[in-house]
C-alpha cells in the first residue's frame, strides 16, 4: 500500500500515534515509546506493508531525542552511546533485517542499522566542526541528508565508498574569517578536526577570496575518517551580504513579484571545476528541468571561479538554485550567534511555498529518495 494511501485510510488514528510517539521523544523513557509504537504497528497489522513509513517515523524521533539530550547536558558521544544501546537492547534492528538493497533515482537508499551510526557519526562530527568554527563565523546550517532524512538516507563509507553521505554545510563569516592571527583561528587550527594540509590549503584560498572580487562565496571540502566511516565535509561559505542575497531582506524583495524571466547567478569559488556541463533545476513534477549551461568557469590561484544559478524565474515558473536547495526542503541551524538567521529562514521557506505551485518537496532534486514522513516535518 502506498504510503499517502496508508495516511489516508488511516488518517485519525496513524496520525494520533505519530503524534504520541514524538511527544515522547522529549521523556526519559523514550525507547519505551518508540517500543510501544512499533508494537502497536505490529498488533494492527500494519508494520510490515509500511516499513518505510516507520523508518521515517523512528529517523525523525530519533533527532528529537537527540535535540532532547542535548538539553539535557549531554554531549554527542553520550548521546551515540546512549541510543546504539537502547535501540539494541529493544532489538529494533532486527525489526529491518531483511531490508534488500534497493537504489532509487540512482541513489542506494541505506538499512536502518547503518543509517543509525553514519547518522550519529556526523552529527558527533558536526559538534566538533560547530566548536571549531563557531569564533570565526555567525552561523552554521546544516543541510543535505542529514537535515531531510536523518538516520534514513545517511550512508556510510562502510558499505559502499562513493555512495558515503557528505556533510553539507552554509557558513556565513564574520570579520574574524580573515584575520589568521587571532584566538579564533587558533581554536580552529587546534581543534583536531581537520588535518594540516586542509587548513592550509583554506588559509592559502582565503587570500584570493578576499582579494578577488569576482567571487560571492568560497567553497571547500574537508575529508574526514571517524571510526572507519570516510565522508566529506562541504562547506560553503557565505559572507553577509551574499547570504541575504540568497535567503534574506534582498531575496524577498528581489522575488516579491515575478520579475518575468531571469537567472540571478553566483561565482562560487571552488577548488575543481564544475563536475557537469549543465547544473539542473527542478520547480514542479509537471514542468520540464531547468538546464544552466556551465559557460563561466575560470582557473585563479587556488581553484575555480564558477558561475552557478543562485535561482530562475522561467515562463512564470520559479526553479530554486543549487545553494538553496542546500537549506530546501528543511535545515538546521547547528549555530547562531543572534536570531536573525532563523526568521530569515523562516521567512525564505515561507516564500519558497508561495513560488513553487506543488510545494518545497517537488522543486527539490532529490524529492524521490525523501521520506514519508518530510512532508510534515517541514510543516511543523
Amino acid at each position: 500500500m502506498e504510503t499517502r494511501e496508508f495516511l489516508s485510510k488511516n488518517k485519525n488514528s496513524i496520525r494520533e500515534k505519530i503524534a504520541e510517539v514524538y511527544e515522547g521523544a522529549t521523556s526519559e523513557i523514550w525507547i519505551e515509546t518508540l517500543q510501544n509504537f512499533l508494537q502497536w504497528m505490529n498488533d494492527n497489522n500494519l508494520f510490515v506493508e509500511n516499513k518505510d513509513l516507520v523508518r521515517s517515523v523512528i529517523g525523525f524521533f530519533l533527532e528529537k531525542v537527540i535535540e532532547y539530550l542535548l538539553k539535557q547536558g549531554k554531549n554527542y558521544q553520550e548521546i551515540f552511546e546512549e541510543i546504539i544501546k537502547k535501540v539494541n537492547e529493544v532489538k529494533i534492528n532486527e525489526l529491518f533485517k531483511d531490508e534488500a538493497i534497493e537504489y532509487i533515482d540512482s541513489k542506494r537508499m541505506p538499512t536502518f542499522a547503518e543509517s543509525l551510526t553514519a547518522t550519529l557519526e556526523r552529527f558527533k562530527t558536526l559538534e566538533d566542526v560547530e566548536n571549531a568554527f563557531e569564533g570565526i563565523v555567525d552561523v552554521i546550517i546544516t543541510g543535505g541528508s542529514l537535515s531531510y532524512g536523518p538516520f534514513y538516507n545517511v550512508r556510510s563509507s562502510k558499505y559502499e565508498i562513493k555512495e558515503s553521505s557528505d556533510i553539507d554545510l552554509i557558513m556565513v563569516i564574520n570579520d574574524k574569517f580573515f584575520d589568521l592571527e587571532n584566538n579564533e583561528w587558533k581554536t580552529l587550527e587546534k581543534s583536531g578536526v581537520f588535518s594540516d594540509d586542509q587548513l592550509r590549503l583554506l588559509k592559502e584560498r582565503l587570500d584570493c577570496f578576499r582579494n578577488n572580487h569576482q567571487a560571492d562565496i568560497l567553497s571547500q571540502k574537508f575529508s574526514i575518517t571517524k571510526n572507519g566511516d570516510s565522508f566529506d565535509i562541504s562547506i560553503h561559505f557565505f559572507t553577509k551580504y551574499s547570504f541575504d542575497q540568497m535567503s534574506g531582506t534582498r531575496f524577498l524583495q528581489d522575488t516579491e513579484y515575478n520579475p518575468g524571466n531571469v537567472t540571478k547567478v553566483f561565482r562560487d569559488y571552488r577548488e575543481k571545476p564544475f563536475s557537469y556541463t549543465h547544473c539542473v533545476l527542478n520547480s514542479t513534477s509537471d514542468l520540464p528541468e531547468f538546464k544552466f549551461p556551465i559557460t563561466y568557469s575560470e582557473r585563479v590561484e587556488g581553484g575555480y571561479v564558477v558561475e552557478l544559478p543562485l535561482y530562475v524565474f522561467e515562463e512564470g515558473n520559479f526553479y530554486p538554485g543549487i545553494y538553496q536547495n542546500v537549506i530546501l526542503p528543511r535545515c538546521n541551524i547547528t549555530f547562531e550567534r543572534g536570531a536573525d538567521f532563523s526568521e530569515n529562514i523562516t521567512n525564505f521557506k515561507n516564500r519558497i511555498k508561495m513560488l513553487v505551485k506543488e510545494g518545497i518537496l517537488q522543486s527539490h532534486a532529490r524529492r524521490k529518495i525523501f521520506g514519508p514522513m518530510l512532508e510534515n516535518e517541514i510543516k511543523t
